[in-house]
């Protein structure tokens, strides 16, 4: 059995669908081709893996845009009482800010610490801060 060539137009469709959900599986499924062939494009064209690569980065991208928007303005959250909604509140995530916070660095590549300053975690802290020596 022959195997059908990736056309242009399907390659499109499985990038902008791997941008959008940053899952392969999803991604081959609205192209309407396989994995296995995704995958064998990948490993011979160059092109296309950069292309894969900037649509992962564009999903992860639209994730930590995701995650900092419910941690720093919240979702609602339907509110019961015996059986009944009775409002909605917006939750916030602390877990989440905290994170951000901590996770908060010198891109890579940079240096890890600014002359005059390093990062201060505090044991018990929920937090991570710059502190200057």
């Amino acid at each position: 059995m022959r195997k059908k060539k990736l056309t242009a137009a399907c390659q499109t469709r499985f990038l902008e669908a791997l941008a959008d959900s940053g899952s392969v599986s999803a991604a081959v499924a609205v192209a309407g081709t396989s994995r296995t062939r995704v995958y064998e494009l990948r490993k011979a064209d160059l092109d296309f893996a950069r292309a894969w690569e900037d649509a992962e980065e564009i999903a992860a991208d639209r994730l930590h845009d995701e995650a900092r928007r419910r941690a720093l303005e919240g979702i609602p959250e339907p509110l019961v009482s015996g059986g009944k909604r009775q409002w909605s509140a917006v939750m916030r995530d602390r877990a989440r800010r905290r994170d951000m916070v901590v996770s908060r660095g010198p891109p890579s590549g940079a240096p890890r610490e600014a002359p005059g300053y390093s990062w201060a975690e505090p044991a018990g802290a929920s937090s991570a801060r710059i502190v200057r020596r």
